[in-house]
């Protein structure tokens, strides 16, 4: 299976700050997850904590905000998963699927 990175423009609320991050598409996750860290540097502040099931099976509480996320030409409010630190950004379907991006990888870096 080929992985692959895609650049998202991750923002406070009001668009004032923001980070650009090559994030892992991960087409099994429904919401994207950001390093801590990089949420705080944005002024970006847990909303409510959520209980995940992971690719493990196994579950695992997260604390969950909001940020404007652009990918693609397209750029929506969603919810965001507060990572670790040390956590590679995950990018979730919620933005990925409504976006111009939407392509099907080959391992030889081309796409449909």
């Amino acid at each position: 299976m080929a992985t692959f990175t895609m650049p998202v423009r991750i923002s406070d609320m009001a668009g004032r700050r923001s980070t650009t991050l090559d994030m892992l598409v991960d087409t099994g996750a429904t919401m994207s997850l950001v390093p801590r860290s990089t949420l705080s540097e944005l002024g970006i502040r847990p909303l409510r904590e959520m209980e995940f099931i992971l690719a493990d099976q196994s579950g695992r509480t997260y604390q969950v905000g909001r940020a404007l996320i652009r990918l693609d030409g397209v750029e929506e409010v969603l919810p965001v998963i507060f990572g670790d630190d040390d956590t590679e950004p995950l990018l979730g379907q919620s933005l990925w699927k409504s976006s111009a991006s939407q392509q099907t990888p080959y391992m030889d870096g081309s796409s449909t």
